[in-house]
């Protein structure tokens, strides 16, 4: 299991770098060719899919978990899951909202209809 998390961990990584960071910095980006664009949206995608959503199931079952069994500590008066006080499982949950917030703000999604 940690093998293939690691490996999971990794073509997430390359993924995300192609789709964010090499592919669009290709050329310019009005010139980019329709492959490329679409590479760039397909990578953008399969992050989305494959590691945003991941990210959201794991968490929303957890904090269900969390606040069902009764394993919250007050911050504030107001109760947060134990296992988010952790700092990896803290740091995954930051994560998965970071990437809620680049889906939201997505301009690919907001071109499809453009031609262009």
């Amino acid at each position: 299991n940690f093998v293939r998390a690691r490996i999971w961990f990794v073509l997430s990584l390359i993924f995300f770098m192609l789709g964010q960071a090499i592919l669009p910095k290709v050329g310019e980006p009005e010139h980019l060719p329709v492959w490329l664009r679409g590479c760039v949206f397909a990578c953008r995608l399969l992050n989305y899919i494959f590691t945003m959503f991941r990210l959201i199931y794991q968490h929303s079952r957890d904090i269900y978990q969390s606040y069902r069994d009764g394993e919250v500590k007050r911050v504030l008066r107001v109760p947060i899951p134990m296992y988010l006080l952790e700092a990896h499982e803290g740091g995954l949950f930051v994560l998965g909202v970071f990437f809620t917030v680049m889906f939201v703000t997505e301009p690919m999604f907001y071109c499809l209809g453009d031609s262009q």
